[in-house]
């Protein structure tokens, strides 16, 4: 029987190909993950047409609403981020976090004041996180981006090509050159959940992907410890108290 300890229910972007299969990776025996898909990715659009999904989720019988998508969750700043929240729980009368709640919670967790950013996006979204991060009290250090627009189908494409590989590649670049005491990969789109303990050793700091911290956070908002080896030290904390 799958999903007798937890049912994961996912709201992904129109344009994700990585979020589910790296969470099903993460699932451990009585553990699934169910998902549904935006029909937009206008970043002022999604989070009304979420309200939807997370009804349907609901109704499937999942256990937790996952709010897959970083850029729309942290683009209105916490308050935006905290009023999708609050919707998608009214909507669906269960535990909910969205991409951007994960990470400040797993940032919390570890005891991070100082981060260093792996992202896809321009300079307007990386400035829009820095300062919701900031908001939370967390100070942002190196920025490694892409360059993308997180709206424009074009550059979307763009992100698809970029391999687990490229990841590790930048997240080692820039922990190097940063002074963050952890990196974050902030993309549920950027490959990178079967790389974190290769990055940890070779950068000799936690890394974060939004995808893990995803994945860790609605299971702590269900009161289960998600003990995982191989996937990062995040994956060993014990169940959050949010």
């Amino acid at each position: 029987m799958y999903g007798w300890r937890a049912k994961i229910g996912v709201i992904c972007p129109k344009d994700n190909v990585i979020v589910e299969p790296e969470l099903y990776n993460l699932a451990p025996d009585g553990v699934s993950v169910h998902s549904t898909r935006l029909p937009t990715v206008a970043l002022e659009e999604m989070p009304a047409h979420a309200e939807k999904q997370a009804t349907y989720i609901a109704e499937m019988g999942a256990d937790v609403v996952v709010y897959a998508c970083n850029a729309s969750s942290f683009h209105n700043g916490v308050a935006g981020n905290d009023a999708l929240a609050d919707a998608l729980t009214e909507a669906s009368s269960l535990p909910v976090t969205t991409a951007s709640g994960a990470i400040v919670a797993a940032v919390e967790a570890l005891e991070c004041e100082r981060v260093d950013l792996v992202t896809p996006y321009g300079e307007a979204d990386n400035t829009r996180l820095t300062a919701f991060l900031a908001d939370h009290g967390i100070a942002v250090g190196q920025v490694s981006s892409l360059g993308l627009a997180a709206d424009e189908m074009g550059d979307l494409a763009a992100v698809n090509e970029e391999t687990a590989v490229d990841t590790y590649d930048r997240v080692l670049e820039t922990a190097a050159a940063g002074d963050g005491e952890a990196t974050l990969i902030v993309s549920t789109n950027l490959s990178s959940v079967k790389t974190l303990g290769a990055m940890e050793a070779d950068t000799g700091k936690p890394v974060v992907s939004v995808n893990q911290a995803m994945f860790w956070h609605s299971l702590t908002q269900l009161g289960i410890s998600p003990r995982i080896q191989g996937y990062g030290c995040l994956l060993n904390q014990p169940p959050a108290t949010d």
